[in-house]
């Protein structure tokens, strides 16, 4: 390919093929990645809403339990949190019009659920030797898709708290 982009636990697959991983310790930090997501089983939820990503962080702001973390389209975003708060974001927002999606798990990724497990992940990601990748390898955990940054520790901290800004990956 002449560009690569991952979404969420999909970069680290997408920085193999862009030759920044090794496939080998690549999949063992994907796999230590899970088992520390694994922990969070049963608190959170997550649901698509039919509105862009800077309008859903809008609604939600000041609101505790719940923060937009997928930017999955212009006009798309997956919020994510507390099973409760997820559930009562869902109706409000269907009694404002607004179509929404719940999605199918009942972990909360990208929301302050996985600080739990941040340093675990880090502590994984240690492992890796990130090289630069021979083909572009597109970012959607950085504010800048093209950004250069080392698939480091740092860099997959970043890809497991923050929002995943999968449309502007793609746009860019």
């Amino acid at each position: 390919p002449s560009a690569v982009i991952g979404h969420s636990v999909g970069e680290i697959a997408a920085s193999v093929a862009a030759g920044a991983l090794d496939l080998p310790a690549a999949a063992r930090f994907a796999c230590r990645r899970a088992a520390a997501l694994q922990r969070l089983e049963g608190r959170g939820g997550m649901a698509m809403a039919s509105l862009p990503f800077e309008a859903a962080r809008e609604r939600l702001a000041g609101r505790m339990g719940a923060e937009a973390a997928i930017s999955a389209s212009p006009h798309s975003t997956v919020i994510s949190g507390d099973k409760t708060v997820v559930d009562e974001i869902v109706r409000q927002w269907r009694d404002a019009g607004i179509e929404m999606r719940p999605v199918d798990t009942d972990v909360a990724f990208h929301s302050q659920h996985v600080d739990e497990v941040v340093a675990e992940v880090a502590s994984a990601a240690h492992q890796l030797r990130p090289t630069t990748p021979a083909v572009s390898l597109y970012s959607t955990a950085m504010a800048d898709p093209r950004s250069t940054a080392a698939r480091d520790s740092g860099y997959w901290v970043t890809n497991l708290r923050r929002p995943v800004r999968f449309a502007e990956a793609v746009h860019a």
